[in-house]
């Protein structure tokens, strides 16, 4: 009898924060492990404030306002290496960036009743 292995995972996920809180501490070991097996590259996740994405949304989209989340999707080429027909990943290709604004992540996740941990991994996913 073989001991079983578990998968190993091959997505990997950076949060940066602003101020880092509680909230935001597991967020990247949640997306990891919600994530399918079969997603691999790096995703980054800025938590900023609400000023910051304000700015952002003025630059990207020309909105003048802050919104919850912004994301930022890599070049869609396929990876090197695919085959016509598939959609193989690098493990090592980067597949986007999103930013999420704490200040209006805590006024959703108290409009909605829950925690702020809960509204990040909704934002998130």
């Amino acid at each position: 009898m073989s001991a079983s292995r578990s998968p190993r995972r091959r997505l990997v996920v950076t949060v940066t924060a602003d101020r880092p809180t509680r909230a935001s501490s597991g967020l990247a070991a949640f997306l990891q492990s919600a994530a399918p097996r079969q997603a691999a590259g790096s995703v980054a996740i800025a938590l900023v404030g609400d000023a910051r994405m304000r700015n952002l949304n003025r630059r990207f989209r020309g909105v003048d306002k802050a919104t919850d989340v912004l994301s930022f999707p890599a070049d869609d080429a396929p990876a090197p290496g695919a085959r016509s027909g598939t959609r193989k990943i690098k493990s090592d290709r980067h597949l986007g960036d999103l930013a999420i604004a704490m200040g209006v992540a805590r006024r959703q996740a108290a409009e909605r009743g829950h925690g702020l941990g809960t509204e990040l991994r909704i934002l998130a996913l």
